[in-house]
């Protein structure tokens, strides 16, 4: 049995509820038999059934015989969720082969999911394209291990470095590609942060707009956070940070795009605890303006080279992409 190819399809069906699941995995399943899919599941938006559920729906428990379910995530066996555990489904679903990516990162299912599988004479290969997983799911995995948010920074820029003009104005800085690209990456979390003196200037209406997304009757828009420090006087990692975890445990907020103006740019980042920076560069020069102020450095010896994607854009516009 050719088990990457099987869990490939089952990332991609995961991978197609990007933008839909809020702080729920993205989870998929295929069910095998004679190296063929004769059946396939996936959770498709916060609240809804599981992967496992979906793709057993239709198939009666006399046609489960020979089968092997391949799932991108631990079934759940814990009851404190909207939808049933999966893992009791699967024992009395009959089914006896099951493949999985990745044990789940909630304390609340890891490893108790495959045991229980285990336990009732299942049979349980683990960490086929594990690694692939945990790159689709990075934003969970943040939530699980860390009970923070995870963190997209963005910011654009010219060549010569400048976020805006020395007014404040920064409208518009990139072409109408880099826009369209923003709003994809708006559409995968759960909220748009801007600081204060962003929001007074320019006034962003911190949506989603004019992408397919928009159209599916299961997208929610993302929640907004005015970040001022007037409100929030963020001093030391430790401010941030607690700021950021009482986001997550109260307002169930998972990933947050944070739309950084010269400050908030600057202030973040030497609290390095943002996990994806996205930077868009236009090919123009703006020369008196403001910029990033961060790290005063006195010596170039220990500079970080960090690994990135690039992306051109047609009308000249560059999108610089790092995770940390």
């Amino acid at each position: 049995m050719n088990h990457d190819f099987f869990m490939n399809k089952a990332l991609e069906l995961a991978a197609s509820a990007r933008g839909l699941t809020r702080t729920n995995p993205m989870v998929g399943a295929v069910l095998v038999r004679d190296e063929k899919i004769i059946s396939q599941g996936y959770h498709e938006f916060f609240g809804s059934a599981h992967a496992e559920l979906n793709a057993l729906a239709n198939i009666k428990k006399d046609d489960l015989e020979n089968t092997t379910l391949y799932i991108t995530l631990e079934p759940c066996s814990h009851l404190d969720k909207k939808t049933p555990p999966c893992a009791p489904m699967l024992v009395q679903s009959g089914i006896k082969n099951v493949v999985i990516a990745s044990l789940d990162p909630n304390p609340k299912v890891s490893g108790n999911g495959v045991k229980l599988l285990k336990d009732n004479q299942i049979a349980v290969t683990l960490g086929v394209l594990d690694k692939e997983q945990k790159k689709l799911n990075e934003v969970f995995y943040k939530n699980m291990l860390n009970q923070m948010p995870w963190l997209h920074l963005k910011v654009a820029q010219s060549l010569d470095g400048k976020m805006c003009l020395n007014n404040g104005t920064s409208q518009w800085i990139t072409g109408s590609h880099s826009r369209v690209s923003v709003h994809e990456m708006r559409s995968h979390c759960d909220a748009i942060l801007v600081g204060g003196n962003t929001y007074k200037i320019d006034s962003p209406s911190l949506n989603v707009r004019d992408i397919a997304i928009c159209h599916n009757p299961n997208f929610k828009q993302p929640e907004k956070l005015i970040l001022s420090r007037k409100t929030n006087p963020l001093e030391t990692k430790n401010d941030w940070i607690e700021y950021f975890k009482n986001i997550y445990k109260n307002e169930k907020i998972g990933s947050i795009f944070i739309e950084a103006g010269p400050q908030l740019y600057t202030k973040i980042m030497e609290q390095n605890i943002v996990d994806r920076l996205s930077i868009f560069i236009a090919p123009s020069l703006i020369g008196k303006g403001q910029d990033f102020q961060a790290y005063d450095r006195q010596d170039l010896k220990d500079l970080t080279r960090y690994n990135y994607q690039m992306e051109k854009f047609p009308d000249g516009d560059l999108l610089i992409d790092i995770r940390f």
